[in-house]
């Protein structure tokens, strides 16, 4: 039997996600944050810088539409025509797809786990200002090319909450803030700390994965077993219907086979009805899961605004404290030097009094 790190690690990881326990140190993540300019910034700071074959392409295929669009419909230029824009738009498509392929395969490589945002792109492609990018560059083929790879590894990808406040998290105290669309940096209101806006929010993608991940890897794994099993049942209640229908178009040959033949239609029907439930509770049960952990997630937040203020009541108490210090010093200081004073004063009367 061959034997392999990826079997080895695909394996571990999901008997670490059936029976639970703590994430191997060995185990790599990496965040990946969507940009339209550079396609996305990892949590290591590096970016992918696309090259945007469509854009370089955009101008070429302008002029070839507009010289099409003078030739006469169905002529021998139109249709040389055509077919020119045609091969132009398949070098584009193949351009970008050898660019995902080799991406993809390179990160797949190096890290075991990546984790990406489950943005809704094609809400995204709707916009007037983020279609054109989006499309050019395939982010959602992109995404889909990670996950097969990954599961042909053993892994898989993680999608963290569309909702989850990556951008407006600091990666290094936790502290959330508001953050504007046109901010391209990240300066911390709490702690100071100041980072490019697309790789700090990479970085917490990849904190919120890495936590995540065994719950996440374990659905997945359970999702794809109910999902085998339906399409087990319902190969099966095909094979019964044909046989069914096999026996009725024999005039209902054989009462007893077609009988039993029923029966177990009847079972599987069942079966399957019973299967989908169990879907429909996980799913909701998933669904409530997310939204107690956006609960969770607001909750702490609004912890750490609190801790925040209680810090800065501690700081401003404490310097406070240390100026009433220095005053009590000073004033201390300033006793003696009186009381040092009245003695000298005292002598001198005393030296006087001598001499009378």
């Amino acid at each position: 039997i061959a034997f392999s790190y990826v079997m080895q690690m695909e394996m571990d990881l999901r008997n670490l996600a059936v029976a639970g326990g703590t994430l191997p140190k060995n185990l790599t993540f990496l965040g990946l944050d969507y940009s339209q300019n550079d396609f996305y910034v990892d949590s290591d700071g590096k970016k992918a810088n696309y090259p945007h074959y469509y854009r370089k392409s955009e101008e070429k295929l302008g002029k070839l539409q507009a010289r099409l669009a003078k030739k006469q419909n169905g002529s021998s230029n139109y249709k040389k025509l055509q077919a020119k824009i045609q091969k132009l738009h398949a070098k584009i498509k193949n351009q970008r797809n050898d660019f995902l392929q080799q991406e993809s395969t390179r990160l797949v490589r190096k890290y075991d786990v990546i984790v990406v945002e489950d943005i809704d792109l094609r809400a995204m492609g709707g916009a007037l200002k983020f279609g054109k990018n989006l499309h050019d560059n395939g982010f959602g083929m992109f995404r889909i090319m990670l996950a097969y790879k990954l599961e042909q590894k053993g892994s898989c990808l993680v999608k963290v909450d569309r909702w989850f406040a990556s951008t407006k998290t600091c990666s290094h105290c936790g502290h959330v803030q508001k953050v504007n669309l046109d901010e391209r940096t990240y300066v911390c209101e709490e702690c100071g700390f100041t980072i490019d806006r697309d790789w700090n929010a990479a970085i917490n993608i990849r904190e919120e994965g890495k936590r995540i991940f065994l719950d996440y890897f374990k659905t997945l794994i359970e999702e794809k077993q109910a999902a085998a099993l339906r399409d087990a049942m319902e190969a099966n209640l095909a094979s019964i219907d044909a046989e069914l229908q096999r026996i009725e178009a024999r005039n209902g040959g054989d009462g007893g086979r077609l009988d039993m033949l029923r029966t177990q239609r009847e079972q599987l029907d069942v079966q399957l009805a019973a299967l989908e439930t169990e879907l429909l509770a996980a799913q909701s049960a998933l669904e409530a899961a997310g939204a107690q952990q956006a609960a969770l997630n607001e909750q702490t937040a609004q912890l750490r605004a609190e801790l925040a203020a209680k810090d800065a009541e501690r700081s401003g108490a404490e310097t406070s404290i240390a100026q009433l210090e220095a005053l009590a010093e000073a004033m201390a200081g300033d006793r003696e030097q009186k009381l040092q004073l009245i003695e000298d004063c005292n002598a001198q009367i005393a030296a006087l009094r001598e001499q009378q």
